[in-house]
């Protein structure tokens, strides 16, 4: 990893992993796709009380690993212009504080974890080979996007759970739970 005046550059020649702990953590244009990667962990600490989020505009891409995005005070949010992609494994979201929201393709050949302290509104495709698992602690869940389920879908929230596709696909078995 190089910094020369205000643009970061990594090698991803023969990183195996690529693990960043910042604040609050803002992905946009000119981040790499991390093609010999295992795994990529983002985590936003909200260390100098500021959002202590997530927040990804850009495409975050690792062709052979997974990806760890844990916001401890604040929120995850994949806008429009983000997606996620794990070709080597599964996605975990986790918001211990906060919420998640997604606006595009969240797509992993393993497993996609998704777990908020409060609402997780997802807006954008959902497509794990393996299980989606998604868990609002304090709020609710609200899926109006696409998704197609390798294995299991389970969902559970402390409030509601609205799903407004009339066709998603799931591989295995349903389960959902919400409120007491």
């Amino acid at each position: 990893i190089t910094y020369n005046g205000g643009q970061l550059t990594i090698d991803t020649t023969n990183l195996g992993s690529f693990s960043v702990t910042a604040s609050s953590i803002e992905v946009d244009e000119g981040f790499p796709t991390l093609s010999n990667v295992s795994s990529l962990s983002l985590t936003a600490s909200g260390a100098n009380n500021d959002t202590g989020g997530i927040t990804v505009n850009t495409p975050l891409d690792t062709p052979n690993g997974s990806i760890t995005l844990i916001a401890d005070s604040g929120d995850i949010t994949v806008n429009v212009g983000g997606t996620l992609t794990a070709g080597g494994g599964g996605i975990t979201l986790t918001a211990n504080n906060g919420a998640i929201t997604t606006y595009n393709t969240l797509s992993s050949t393993g497993d996609l974890d998704l777990t908020a302290n409060n609402d997780i509104d997802l807006h954008g495709q959902l497509d794990p080979q393996g299980n989606l698992n998604i868990t609002s602690n304090n709020g609710s869940i609200n899926i109006t996007a696409d998704m197609d389920v390798g294995g299991n879908f389970t969902a559970s929230a402390a409030n509601n759970i609205f799903i407004g596709i009339t066709d998603p696909s799931v591989g295995g078995f349903l389960n959902l739970s919400a409120g007491d």
